[in-house]
């Protein structure tokens, strides 16, 4: 009788073991993911950064005060940009939230935005398409035939 409750004692400790193994798996696969994630979250920002520099080319950027925009300033009161995106377009154009906390930051209230953009010939559909109250509706759009367009024609 002892014999048999020695071994009944034995098989529940070995199941208890390989249960607590189990749990510290568990954890330890958590933990390697969640690295992962950082890993792969800090390439993301470097593979953003390549992409719009790649799509910028040799342009200027405005970086300063923590900003990375295609953006240059032409005088003091006027500056030019490329329209801004959002969604999955937003990895390399501008941010259209990022703009607008550029915008409240260096010209709240003194500022406002003429938007040539044609979106009818623009390659995704999207451009130019974009929530003028992001932008604090000051926001005027102009319709105009690109250039492309025109040299067709010609």
């Amino acid at each position: 009788m002892l014999l048999e409750d020695r071994e009944v004692h034995e098989g529940t400790n070995s199941i208890m073991v390989l249960r607590v193994l189990y749990r510290i798996a568990l954890v330890l696969r958590m933990v390697r993911v969640v690295l992962k994630l950082r890993r792969a979250r800090a390439l993301t920002g470097h593979v953003q950064h390549r992409l719009r520099k790649t799509v910028s080319q040799n342009k200027r950027r405005y970086k300063k005060h923590g900003f990375d925009l295609d953006l240059t300033y032409i005088t003091n009161r006027i500056m030019v940009m490329a329209t801004p995106a959002f969604g999955q377009h937003s990895s390399y154009r501008n941010d259209i939230h990022i703009v607008s906390r550029f915008l409240a930051f260096r010209h709240y209230g003194c500022f406002f935005i003429f938007n040539l953009c044609d979106t009818y010939f623009s390659s995704d559909g999207l451009a130019g398409n974009y929530n003028t109250s992001m932008l604090f509706n000051q926001v005027r759009r102009f319709v105009c035939v690109s250039v492309y367009i025109r040299l067709r024609l010609l």
